[in-house]
């Protein structure tokens, strides 16, 4: 749904990053409009912050960067979902229980990491 703007097999990514299963982690939950927008408006405001313009960006390489940082915070955004998810039935059990909150905290640190290093490098 969103290949074009975070790269193709992005949801596969993402259950990667959180270890999760398709049936605890399924597309509609990653695509959700507020997940995805929540990620577009970090990647947006840290720019924004850094008195920077995306617009900058000329090379596959800042534009992977982009990528990845927002795919970095997608994951941080989901963290908080999947802990709510993972604390009834059916998915409360041991196969599902993760330090989501350790996790997100991981991912949403990594997207601002991509973040700094990709407007430093585009002169922002």
């Amino acid at each position: 749904m969103y290949e074009e703007f975070l790269g193709n097999g992005y949801t596969e990514k993402i259950r990667h990053m959180l270890t999760a299963d398709k049936n605890l982690l399924p597309d509609r939950i990653i695509n959700a409009q507020v997940n995805i927008g929540t990620a577009k408006g970090l990647v947006l405001s840290f720019a924004e912050r850094h008195n920077s313009s995306l617009g900058l960006i000329q090379t596959e390489e800042e534009y992977k960067k982009l990528q990845d940082a927002t795919i970095y915070y997608l994951a941080g955004i989901i963290c908080t979902a999947m802990k709510s998810r993972t604390s009834s039935p059916p998915f409360n059990t041991k196969k599902y229980n993760k330090a989501w909150d350790k996790k997100r905290e991981k991912y949403m640190a990594k997207g601002n990491f991509l973040m700094k290093d990709l407007l430093d490098s585009i002169g922002g």
